[in-house]
């Protein structure tokens, strides 16, 4: 297991509910039903870190937007990304969502947008930690972790990609 995500059955369908509601749902839930704006990174990260410890649920929906938007599927905007919002309102389903796919689906939007001449950040650590796991590595790195991502070091990517001169 690459990353740690979970790979259930069910596959994470956008049009479940229609793009009005989850927008609607989504600002209602950071509070933002006036204004209608997404939080920026920073303002969650500050809710997580300090307003947010004293709550469970609500605490999971923050940390789970702010995964999903910032490392699983990033944008190049500095706000929570509403579009897999409705995905996360059920705590009870999130297990049951095949989540690795949704990376591999907006890695490969990504790069189409990028191929087209769009410029976007896509899931550029799901690249990289693809990459170094494509690599032959011989002993230097434990593949029979479980959650392989885990082995990574900065020193350990240094040692690798140094090893690595046929790019």
């Amino acid at each position: 297991m690459m990353l740690g995500i979970p790979i259930g059955e069910e596959h994470i369908d956008y049009a479940k509910n229609s793009f009005s509601d989850t927008y609607e749902e989504f600002y209602k839930f950071f509070s933002n039903e006036n204004d209608q704006k997404a939080p920026l990174f920073t303002e969650a990260e500050n809710w997580l870190l300090k307003k947010g410890k004293r709550s469970d649920t609500l605490w999971l929906w923050y940390w789970l937007e702010f995964a999903i938007s910032s490392f699983l599927c990033p944008t190049s905007s500095t706000i929570l990304c509403v579009w897999a919002f409705h995905e996360i309102a059920d705590p009870a389903k999130i297990r049951k969502y095949n989540w690795r796919r949704l990376v591999v689906e907006r890695l490969f939007k990504g790069i189409t947008e990028f191929n087209q001449g769009e410029r976007k950040s896509g899931c550029l650590l799901f690249l990289m930690i693809l990459y170094l796991n494509a690599l032959d590595t011989g002993d230097a790195v434990d593949q029979s972790a479980e959650v392989i991502v885990s082995v990574w070091t900065r020193s350990l990517v240094t040692q690798i990609t140094g090893m690595d001169r046929g790019i």
